[in-house]
């Protein structure tokens, strides 16, 4: 039997969602901050001839007197003036004809970058490595303790075993802890320690202004009696000891004294700057919302190069297919761009409506507030409201947030109506703040106490608030002398 085919032509109906590329741009730059914006819209003038900043180019020749009844110049696109959320994109003004472009050597001045004029800040391991090469230990030692620094997890505690370390470098494990404890007592000290227990009991060992007695009696309290330290069971402990309980008070505050994370203020990412988007300001006993466009570049479209496309014959078919292309990839830019801001401008004008009374007398007044009544207020999609807020920042008489601060849950209060579940924190942090640190207040206590200020809570949503401000139970808040 033998295998026959064909060739058929069936017609079939299918719906499917396709993203332009125009669109996936609009997306992509709603998603950027300023900063990210600007290395954009730079990169973007490096690669499309077609695009032009107003700012910097200057013009050949001078403009002409405008006569009385003349009608007014259209003005260029400009990134850095609020755009008005209902006036809609004008096409005429990206191509409005102006003056030849040209090029002249006048004292323009680029703007210093912060990375030129900030110094680079050193490393913890660019300190440890430094410390390494001047100490005392040999080549082949300081092969292993490079091994050794290199293995220092975030908090600067040694995140490798000393058997592990031995077998990478074929060396004895005794001369691993041998040249562990050269590194354990560099700056700063008790770095490179396997625990907690260990880090505190090197930097005791290395501190000074207390006298030998002293020391002894931190290290034996250290050692013997830690996991009372974290109970804070003082009692037991000047019992076991066979101290006053003044003395072991004063104990407790030298262990106090020490750095529980060996590695703290030493920081390994580069300088983080953060611009704001949005400023929302008072003027006249009125907010106003001001988008934050300074430093981004006026675009507009190249002159030059629009006039090789209305050229008819000095101008071959590929240029021009070249140059329409990029003329298509310029104008989408701009209007994305005033797309862009026209959406910030519209989320930070709606989130200025449901919050003013943020604005006016701070975090207790934060209202509940989700994307959803945003994208309503603004009909526009949630996702949408999304990009605008993610990564973005607004300055208000406040200080300075992350839009994205202004969007949470909340609670019911008493009179039936929601409150911020942000506000709530900040009571239950107040409340702690002010609590009898010999009696502190339990989580059944703190739910009580909020629901005399009409603040109906279950005590697992307490626990789960004081976790998230990162404070400890009363158990461990409890100061029993």
């Amino acid at each position: 039997m033998g295998l026959e085919l064909r060739l058929q032509t069936q017609l079939k109906l299918t719906q499917k969602l396709v993203m332009t590329q125009h669109l996936q741009l609009a997306i992509k730059l709603l998603q950027l901050n300023k900063l990210e914006l600007q290395d954009r819209i730079t990169q973007e003038l490096e690669e499309n001839p077609l695009l032009d900043d107003a700012i910097q180019l200057p013009t050949t020749e001078p403009a002409p007197e405008t006569p009385e009844k003349a009608e007014p110049e259209k003005e260029v696109i400009e990134l850095n003036e609020a755009p008005d959320p209902m006036e809609e994109f004008n096409w005429e003004a990206a191509l409005e004809d102006r003056a030849e472009v040209g090029f002249s050597f006048s004292e323009a001045k680029e703007a210093i970058a912060y990375e030129n004029i900030i110094k680079k800040s050193e490393t913890l391991s660019d300190h440890l490595l430094w410390q390494l090469s001047v100490s005392s230990l040999g080549e082949r030692d300081q092969v292993t303790g490079h091994q050794i620094i290199g293995n220092l997890d975030e908090h600067g505690f040694l995140d490798a075993t000393i058997g592990e370390i031995a077998a990478i470098e074929s060396v004895p494990e005794r001369e691993v802890e041998r040249i562990l404890g050269v590194v354990q007592r560099f700056d700063p000290a008790g770095i490179a320690s396997r625990n907690l227990q260990e880090s505190l009991r090197i930097q005791i060992e290395m501190l000074e202004g207390i006298d030998d007695l002293a020391r002894g009696q931190v290290c034996k309290l250290v050692e013997q009696f830690f996991s009372a330290l974290g109970t804070k069971n003082y009692g037991v402990i000047a019992k076991k000891m066979c101290l006053p309980i003044e003395r072991v008070m004063e104990l407790v505050e030298i262990v106090r004294s020490l750095e529980p994370y060996p590695s703290r203020g030493w920081g390994t990412d580069p300088p983080h700057y953060i611009t704001p988007d949005v400023y929302i300001t008072k003027m006249d006993g009125e907010y106003q919302v001001l988008l934050n466009d300074d430093g981004l570049p006026k675009l507009r479209i190249s002159n030059i190069y629009r006039r090789l496309l209305k050229a008819k014959n000095s101008t071959s078919s590929d240029t021009k297919k070249y140059l329409k292309s990029k003329l298509d990839s310029a104008l989408w830019l701009i209007k994305s761009i005033d797309q862009r801001q026209r959406t910030i401008h519209k989320v930070a004008s709606s989130i200025l409506k449901f919050q003013k009374d943020f604005f006016d007398h701070g975090i207790e007044y934060l209202r509940p507030l989700v994307l959803k009544d945003v994208a309503e207020d603004i009909e526009m999609h949630e996702s949408t409201v999304s990009r605008a807020s993610t990564n973005k920042y607004i300055h208000t008489p406040q200080g300075l947030f992350e839009i994205k601060y202004f969007f949470h849950s909340g609670v019911k209060s008493r009179n039936g109506s929601d409150v911020s579940s942000r506000m709530v924190k900040e009571r239950i942090r107040k409340l702690i703040e002010a609590e009898d640190k010999r009696r502190p207040l339990s989580d059944q206590r703190l739910v009580r106490d909020l629901k005399g200020t009409g603040i109906h809570i279950a005590r697992r949503t307490v626990a789960k608030y004081r976790e998230e401000l990162r404070i400890p139970s009363s158990q461990k808040r409890k100061e029993r002398y």
